[in-house]
């Protein structure tokens, strides 16, 4: 499977030069269990899926036919929205936490068996690094983090800040970071060890977080304040650079090193362009709550949670346009690279929105992003 498609996107770039891009659209809904929180894709089995509260269930869509298969997770849980799911393409794992219960919830992508694995309290985020096949969860009350050895089937646990809720992975420096929401700080682990590294004051509430791999930095969204805090993913160092009010969601455009913050309550995005050294803001839809990138044609994605809609942003001109949505209470925006469609879960209207974005010139030189 990904191999063909990998093909098929190979003839585009060398044989469709010229195309035109086709414009943004909505295509469909599908519907899934009630209140999905969270939403992942795995582009190369062409398979989306939403973790759906309380049922605490996993919906399983085919990317191609649109059918829906339902997994459970085991206890059911309480309305959460904070639960939040992580995919390893490479291996066809699904891994998922739902902000209420202590355990990690492994499926199979090929059989979807499911084991869970015993966290702290609770487990509130999740993110993987499939290379060494570890997988971090933040546990928000005890302020730990449990990671999972996938290869060993063993489980550590590692103490943090207060409140750790969210987490990310950056491979290229062997580093784990998690935020502090509660102590204000990132906490930064070794992928290798699993030691504290270091740990980095930030601006109040770290909720959010991206890593740049073009100028190896990290993006830390300070949900308390309108700012973004800055980390060198070598050295540690920070600054602290100003965004709209409140930073829900950050983006990162990995060809251009260009960062996209958006501000829940700013209603608007704040655009760092890495070559000319400058800070723009784009006014977009009501609450934007989250932000996907399309790196082979500079194309940013603005989910607006106040309408609901999408603002597409075109990256050279900065010049927008919006798209409607028919869902209600939008939680997350994910992007199928291959496809470059998109997917958003609709917490409201227990649903997920299919919406396609431009088709058209894929350049030669583009073509490492298609694994990123």
């Amino acid at each position: 499977m990904m191999l063909r498609r990998f093909s098929t996107l190979l003839f585009v770039c060398f044989f469709n030069l010229t195309a035109h891009l086709a414009a943004q659209s909505l295509l469909t809904t599908v519907s899934v269990g009630n209140h999905p929180v969270a939403i992942a894709v795995n582009p190369f089995t062409d398979r989306i899926y939403t973790l759906d509260e309380p049922a605490n269930q996993l919906s399983v869509i085919d990317a191609v036919t649109h059918t829906v298969t339902s997994v459970s997770l085991g206890t059911p849980a309480q309305t959460s929205n904070t639960g939040a799911l992580a995919v390893d393409a490479q291996n066809n794992q699904i891994y998922a936490v739902d902000g209420v219960n202590s355990e990690l919830a492994i499926i199979d992508g090929a059989t979807l068996g499911v084991t869970l694995v015993p966290t702290g309290n609770p487990a509130s985020a999740v993110a993987v690094n499939p290379g060494p096949g570890k997988v971090y969860v933040p546990n928000a009350t005890d302020g730990t983090v449990t990671i999972y050895d996938s290869i060993r089937k063993k489980t550590s646990t590692v103490k943090v800040g207060t409140k750790p809720i969210a987490v990310i992975v950056d491979p290229a420096q062997s580093h784990v970071l998690v935020a502090n929401s509660g102590s204000n700080n990132v906490t930064v682990l070794l992928t290798g060890s699993n030691a504290v590294a270091g740990t980095v004051a930030t601006g109040k509430n770290p909720g959010v977080l991206q890593v740049n791999d073009l100028t190896r930095q990290v993006y830390v969204g300070n949900t308390g304040e309108s700012s973004v805090t800055v980390i060198d993913s070598k050295t540690l160092a920070t600054q602290t650079l100003a965004t709209g009010n409140q930073p829900s969601a950050i983006g990162v455009n990995s060809l251009t090193g260009n960062v996209y913050v958006t501000a829940l309550k700013g209603n608007d995005l704040t655009v760092f362009d890495r070559t000319k050294g400058s800070t723009s803001t784009v006014t977009v839809g009501s609450a934007p709550n989250g932000v996907a990138v399309d790196t082979l044609r500079d194309q940013i994605y603005v989910l607006n949670s106040g309408a609901p809609e999408i603002t597409v942003v075109n990256g050279h001109t900065l010049k927008t346009n919006t798209v409607l949505l028919n869902g209600t209470g939008v939680q997350g925006l994910v992007i199928d690279r291959l496809t470059n469609r998109f997917y958003i879960d609709n917490a409201g209207s227990n649903n997920v929105s299919v919406f396609q974005g431009i088709r058209g010139l894929i350049n030669t030189t583009y073509m490492d992003a298609l694994t990123q």
